[in-house]
């Protein structure tokens, strides 16, 4: 809907309500509903006070007297004073001299039958009335509208001629149009006498005096009767008691008056506009019982007018309107509440997924070029191309490229069940291809071909040119290639799939099958929910992964987290930090007294200042740590439920393992040592040939020692050149680069590590190593991955309940790390094929000693090694040493 169709709503509702109403009334829709109304507020309306103006005498049809009684009833009546005298019926019997005689009288009515199925002709006179002038009207079963009469027709239309009923003729007051009959209170009111007893003189001056009698006959096996307003459905009224309630309408203040198609125009429009304007401001319970409320007052409006001031108004119109503008505006503002509901669960949704989480790479549309980023960041390739295989067919088609055009595959067939795809296919491994596949590029390089694939099925391929010098910088290029492609296969795999799925989900036929048809904003809402829940999750897994260990008390003393780390250190230290206050666990693991933590403390929380100590725990003596304290402030927001004194949550203490930087700096302690000691030989080997040199007088001994005291003064300058560049080194704490490495140190923690693994088959280490050992120079933690991949391959070759024999010698500047296990071994070939080679090796354990070997190659180190069938095998490592 447009913003000015927006604006203009309320006016067309108004108008189409009013519009709407109004046609139904018009079109008697609403007469069922009206006259249900009218019927029980009848019941319930007052009767009319005051003597009623008509007297009933009715008999039986059988009782047809002759001319004399009839003329002695009509004579008593007139004696008595009635007003007029009306016989609903022609008497039988009688001559001719019984209508001469009555036809004098001005007050003497005769009812003529009108046939009932709309005859248009009333029944003949008799014979006997037949030439005589006589005041008739007619009489007819008045109409019904669903089996209940209410109007009474003041006359009948008998050819082009209006003839009064006898109704009209009695009360003395013509009403050309059907009018309803004063049936309140149930229209009991009027007096009824029964013909045999008129005849027998039971009539008294006072019944009659006044009122307009009328004469009929009724038989109580055939009727007819009348059902009324304001009886019970199982009682009906005679024809005779319908006349003279209609009789009695008309003698009073008049009939029951009704509201014209313009005046019901008139109430339903009032009615409207009072809605539009009261429904505007309010809310749904208040307006449903402010509707409820209206029509209440409209009945007993209705009753009041309908029982004081004669008059019905158009009560069925009346809650109609108020009905359909509650649903018409409240159906508007239920659609505005619900419009803008939705909104915000889609903006909510958008944005938890723009801020919370990164879009699904499933669900990406950018899907491709995320695969090739995450590829090219690291294999570092020159130019690659994604393949995807064409639905349905035997041939791929070209979807992304890096640093390269689509165009630079030659091969334009693509047909995966010909080479070098199928070729691809059946290595199970990067294809090694001719340098004519991609296009000729700036630089020399290698170009292969992957097959992606998973569970057996082509999902695409990959290809890619990649320089010598960058594929040997990684170590287990070729494995992380492979690694790569099993992982693209199956992410290729799994959006095919979530593709299928998402496709059935957004079938309008399989949504409605699923009962889930209509509006789909509750999934948002789901959604967004479960994104919190997935981001809160995952936030409490990342405290609980944290290496540092972290713990975090409020204000009061109590916990609120505690990560994976500080609780294995305190449960080694003997510690329960759910059982401590901040103050107790600083105190605890500091050893400050609690005067002095008490200050740091106060200067934390008072002035949102930090704090850094030295601490040692129980249980870890080869470790150190420094705490780190910091308030962890909170911004509040106004009228926020929870109150935080001094605006924090709490405060947040990090043990921070500093170990590694505290064994560097036991490790430059050695070297200084060793420096010192080592340039202690060479200055004594310096003051030696010195010496010499001051004593000797032959030429050939001279120069001698002048060569030894150039090798000395040599040795002293690169030894203190290297001690230079490890230092300048080492400044940065982070152990990433090439540092001087504690070979006994390494050793020792390697065998820590795979220690479990080795006591599972009672397999032990054995150590050669010379004492006082130098340190390596080499990267730390590559080192360690070195010693785990060599180790722990040696661990699974050997036999049960032998011997790892690690051994360390000092050649020169570099030095020799031999390690030895008595095992299974391997072919001689197939070994150094694992070592130096090029295939791809599928075994995690030979991954992890071709990336030991290849690591080793890239720290400028040498790598040997042999290995025999039934004997075991030897890795031996030449690294570079510090001195």
């Amino acid at each position: 809907m447009g913003v000015n169709a927006s604006r203009l709503f309320g006016l067309a509702a108004l108008i189409a309500a009013v519009a709407g109403t109004w046609l139904l009334s018009l079109a008697g829709l609403l007469r069922l509903p009206d006259g249900l109304l009218y019927d029980q507020l009848v019941r319930l309306a007052p009767s009319a006070g005051g003597r009623p103006g008509v007297l009933l005498i009715e008999g039986h049809p059988s009782q047809q007297l002759e001319e004399g009684a009839w003329l002695a009833l009509v004579e008593n009546l007139e004696g008595l004073g009635a007003s007029r005298i009306a016989f609903s019926f022609f008497p039988d019997k009688v001559t001719e001299q019984f209508y001469q005689r009555l036809e004098a009288k001005p007050g003497l009515l005769f009812g003529r039958p009108l046939p009932a199925g709309g005859a248009a002709e009333p029944a003949p006179l008799p014979e006997a009335a037949q030439g005589r002038n006589l005041q008739v009207g007619l009489v007819a079963q008045p109409p019904s509208r669903h089996g209940v009469h209410r109007l009474q027709p003041g006359a009948y239309r008998v050819g082009a001629e209006q003839v009064p009923s006898l109704v009209a003729l009695a009360a003395g007051r013509p009403a050309a149009e059907p009018f309803l009959v004063n049936c309140n209170g149930g229209g009991e009111r009027l007096p009824r006498v029964s013909l045999e007893r008129a005849l027998q003189g039971g009539l008294v001056a006072d019944l009659v005096r006044g009122r307009v009698v009328l004469i009929g006959l009724t038989d109580p096996a055939t009727g007819p009767f009348l059902h009324i307003p304001g009886k019970p459905a199982a009682e009906t009224v005679s024809l005779l008691h319908f006349q003279g309630l209609a009789v009695e309408s008309l003698l009073g203040a008049g009939p029951i008056a009704t509201t014209g198609a313009a005046g019901r125009l008139i109430w339903i429009a009032v009615i409207a506009l009072l809605a539009l304007f009261v429904y505007q401001g309010v809310r749904v319970r208040f307006a449903a019982l402010f509707t409820a409320a209206a029509l209440a007052a409209y009945c007993a409006l209705a009753w009041g007018l309908l029982g004081y001031a004669r008059y019905w108004p158009p009560l069925a119109e009346a809650a109609t309107i108020q009905g359909l503008m509650f649903l018409l505006l409240f159906t508007r503002k239920s659609e505005l509440e619900t419009a803008a509901l939705r909104d915000a669960l889609y903006g909510t949704s958008l944005t938890l997924q723009q801020r919370v989480f990164p879009s699904n790479i499933l669900q990406s549309q950018d899907y491709w070029s995320q695969v090739a980023v995450m590829v090219n960041q690291i294999l570092d390739l020159n130019r690659l191309i994604f393949l995807e295989r064409v639905a349905g067919n035997h041939r791929v088609r070209e979807v992304r490229a890096i640093h390269c055009s689509l165009e630079d595959i030659r091969e334009q067939r693509r047909d995966f069940q010909r080479h070098p795809y199928s070729s691809a296919i059946d290595k199970g491994s990067p294809l090694l291809l001719p340098r004519d596949f991609l296009a000729p590029g700036s630089v020399a390089e290698e170009q292969y071909l992957v097959a992606l694939t998973f569970a057996g099925e082509v999902q695409g391929f990959w290809a890619f040119g990649v320089e010598p010098a960058k594929k040997s910088a990684l170590p287990l290029f070729d494995e992380a290639v492979q690694a790569f492609g099993e992982q693209i296969g199956e992410l290729l795999y799994h959006r095919q799939q979530w593709l299928e799925r998402s496709k059935a989900e957004k079938s309008l036929f399989s949504r409605y099958l699923r009962l889930e048809g209509g509006d789909r904003a509750y999934l948002e809402l789901k959604k967004g929910i479960t994104l919190l829940e997935r981001r809160l999750n995952r936030l409490e897994d990342l405290f609980r992964g944290l290496e540092t260990a972290t713990i975090l008390y409020d204000l009061f003393g109590r916990v609120l987290q505690v990560n994976r780390e500080m609780t294995e250190l305190m449960e080694a230290a003997g510690l329960a930090p759910f059982e401590m206050t901040a103050l107790d666990f600083t105190v605890a693991v500091t050893g400050q007294d609690p005067a002095s933590t008490r200050r740091v403390l106060e200067r934390i929380i008072l002035e949102s200042g930090e704090a850094t100590l030295p601490a040692e725990l129980p249980g870890h003596p080869q470790r150190r740590f420094l705490l780190k304290i910091r308030p962890l402030k909170i911004q509040e927001s106004p009228g926020g439920e929870e109150n935080f004194p001094f605006s924090l949550q709490g405060i947040l203490s990090e043990l921070v393992d500093v170990t590694d930087l505290a064994n560097i700096w036991q490790v430059k302690k050695g070297l200084i040592k060793g420096v010192h000691d080592r340039l202690g030989e060479q200055l004594l080997g310096v003051e030696e040939a010195l010496g010499r040199l001051e004593k000797s007088t032959d030429q050939a001994e001279r120069e001698g020692s002048l060569q030894a005291l150039r090798l000395s003064v040599t040795e002293a300058g690169s030894s203190l050149l290297q001690v230079q560049q490890v230092l300048q080194t080492s400044e940065d704490v982070e152990i990433v680069r090439h540092s001087p490495v504690d070979v006994r140190r390494a050793l020792q923690e390697a065998a820590k590590r795979l220690g479990e693994t080795a006591e599972r088959r009672n397999i032990g280490f054995s150590f050669d190593l010379p004492d006082p050992l130098l340190p390596i120079f080499v990267p730390a933690e590559e080192f360690a991955e070195v010693l785990n991949g060599i180790l722990g391959f040696l661990i699974g070759d050997a036999v049960e309940n032998s011997e790892l024999r690690i051994r360390f010698a000092v050649e020169g500047h570099y030095q020799r790390l031999s390690l030895v296990n008595t095992g299974f071994g391997l072919p001689a070939e197939r070994f150094r094929a694992c070592l130096f080679g090029d295939e791809t090796l599928s075994g995690k354990e030979f991954q992890r000693l071709r990336r030991a070997v290849r690591l080793v190659r890239l720290w400028g180190g040498q790598v040997e090694g042999s290995s025999e069938v039934g004997v075991g095998t030897r890795v031996d490592l030449r690294l570079q040493g510090f001195i």
